[in-house]
Formats: structure tokens, C-alpha cells, sequence
């Protein structure tokens, strides 16, 4: 055990009380000395804060006036976490429990790599036999993005960490050095394709980003209903293209996507049987590529799914 950089965690809770407890009962178990918590709740239905500082009180709490998205709870936190005189701050989904070790190990990786901007453990499917969820992140010209080893068994021996050009943002370890420099999260994307986006804007500022095996989470991802797939639909069209435009993307280049790809599937969900439950999911999708192309941010609109 090492712990010679100070580390805090954000978690991001969002109106799932038990699995921001699971988290942090999962947390507290790591075997790591100098580490502080904190719990950003984004404007829950009901207030954790009570039950949060009655079963673990060493976590700071941050109630949000109102849901700012992945974007604006986690730069809210990781302001505390620099306040904290932060080495590294953890960014943290509700819905992560860790393996053993794996503070020590992400810390132990960014001690030998100075150039380190982002530092990401490998994440897993829960169940048995494990499942990799996702082993670092690669993102093609296009802007669609590939976890690598998704679905894959882990080797029996791990490799050494490497770096990549992207990770997932549920659990996203990030240099102090970084945070000074990029401001964290763009809030325009309010939530996916903002660690995208943050590793790329990492990579263009000389850092680094890696991937550790050693250090490993469990990401308890729960079903979606069509509405909340709305959302999902939503921002991923909308932020993909966001992103795109911010790495320069041409006109040329958004049509082809759109003629490509957006529009054989607008056709396959309205005229095959087999996609008739994703019919409404036509509507979303369309409002993101419009938002993307008006220049419309932020939050996603409300009643998305009917108007």
C-alpha cells in the first residue's frame, strides 16, 4: 500500500439510493489511507443526504439545486476535490463497486507516469464467470466509439497498463495537472461523450491517457424503459456530433454520417416489422441531429418521446 497522493472520489448519484450505498460500502473497503469521498446528488427525488452521512459519515455531501447532468455534478465535485488539495480525483457513477486493490494500483500507475492525464480501470459485467465491460475506449474518424474486450473473458494474465485514446466516464481517475488545464468536463454535453471529448482534449494538451488491469470496478448497469432509451438516443446522436464539430468535422463529412447511417436506420425502424418498438425512438433520434446541427447544448428537452 502506497497512498502518497491524496485522492478523492465524486460519486454522481441520481435517484437510486441503494446502489449509491452498495458503492460506498464497496468503497470504504478499499485499502487506501489518503482518500476522501464525496457524494454529488443530482437533485434526487428524495434527499440521500440523511441517510449518506448516518451509515457513512466520512462522505461529504453535495445536494445539486437542480439535475446538471454528468457534466455539470462531476465538475461541481471535482472543484470540492481540488479544494481538498486533490493529487487525483476518481470520477465515479453511482452504479461501480471495486474489485480489491484498486485505488492502489490506478495510484501506483500514476506515479510512474508522470504524463498521465487520465488513468481508467478495467470495468466488468457483474455475474460469473467475469466479463470485461470495457477495457479502454477507441473512437474511429466517424466519432463512434468501441470498448475494447467488451464481452470478452479476462486473460489469466493481466497485461501491463497501455495507453488509449478514450475511456468510459463510470469510473475516470484524473490528474490535478489535467484539471488545471482543461476545466473538466464541457458542460455542453451534459452527459456521454464528455469523457470522449475530455480525452481527447487531454491527448491535444500533451498528457496521456491509460488504462490500468490491475485496478478493476463492476459497472451494475439496470434495464431502460423506452423513455429513458429516448434520452439515450438523444444525446449519444446529438453529442456525437458535437464532438465531431469540435475536432473540426466538415459538412462533408456530417452528411455522409447522416445519409449513411441515420437515415437507413430512420427507414429500418419505420418500415420493418421486426424494429416496430423502436418506432419511437424515430422522433429522438431526429431531435439530436437537429439540436447537433442548430447548435442547441445542455440538458435534453422535455417530453422528448411525443413533444
Amino acid at each position: 500500500m502506497n497512498g502518497s497522493l491524496k485522492m478523492v472520489s465524486v460519486v454522481l448519484s441520481y435517484n437510486h439510493p441503494k446502489r449509491l450505498l452498495a458503492c460506498l460500502r464497496s468503497l470504504r473497503e478499499q485499502d487506501y489511507p489518503n482518500h476522501e469521498v464525496v457524494v454529488v446528488d443530482n437533485a434526487s427525488t428524495e434527499d440521500p443526504t440523511a441517510q449518506v452521512q448516518g451509515l457513512y459519515p466520512e462522505a461529504h455531501v453535495i445536494r445539486m439545486p437542480r439535475n446538471e447532468g454528468f457534466t455539470g455534478g462531476m465538475n461541481r465535485g471535482m472543484v470540492w476535490a481540488l479544494e481538498q488539495k486533490a493529487d487525483l480525483v476518481f470520477c465515479l457513477n453511482d452504479d461501480v463497486t471495486f474489485h480489491p486493490g484498486c485505488l492502489v494500483e490506478l495510484e501506483k500507475a500514476a506515479v510512474k507516469r508522470p504524463l498521465s492525464g487520465i488513468l481508467c480501470p478495467w470495468i466488468y459485467d457483474p455475474g460469473s464467470p467475469p466479463r470485461i465491460y470495457s477495457a479502454g475506449v477507441q473512437v474511429d474518424p466517424w466519432g463512434r466509439t468501441t470498448h475494447l474486450l467488451s464481452n470478452q473473458a479476462p486473460p489469466r494474465n493481466l497485461p501491463q497498463p497501455y495507453e488509449c485514446v478514450a475511456a468510459t466516464g463510470c469510473a475516470l481517475m484524473i490528474t490535478r495537472a489535467l484539471l488545471y488545464e482543461t476545466g473538466g468536463f464541457d458542460g455542453r454535453f451534459f452527459m456521454y461523450y464528455e469523457e470522449t471529448d475530455l480525452c481527447r482534449r487531454a491527448l491535444e494538451a500533451g498528457f496521456q491517457v491509460w488504462t490500468v488491469p490491475q485496478a478493476s470496478v463492476v459497472h451494475h448497469t439496470l434495464p431502460q424503459n423506452q423513455e429513458e432509451r429516448g434520452y439515450i438516443i438523444y444525446l449519444m446522436w446529438r453529442n456525437r456530433l458535437l464532438y465531431l464539430g469540435n475536432r473540426g468535422s466538415t459538412w462533408m463529412r456530417t452528411t455522409l454520417i447522416l445519409f449513411q447511417e441515420a437515415l437507413p436506420r430512420f427507414l429500418s425502424w419505420s418500415l420493418r416489422p421486426r424494429w416496430r418498438r423502436r418506432r419511437g425512438l424515430i422522433r429522438p433520434m431526429a431531435l439530436g441531429i437537429w439540436h447537433a446541427l442548430t447548435h442547441q447544448d445542455g440538458p435534453p428537452p422535455p417530453n422528448i418521446m411525443s413533444g
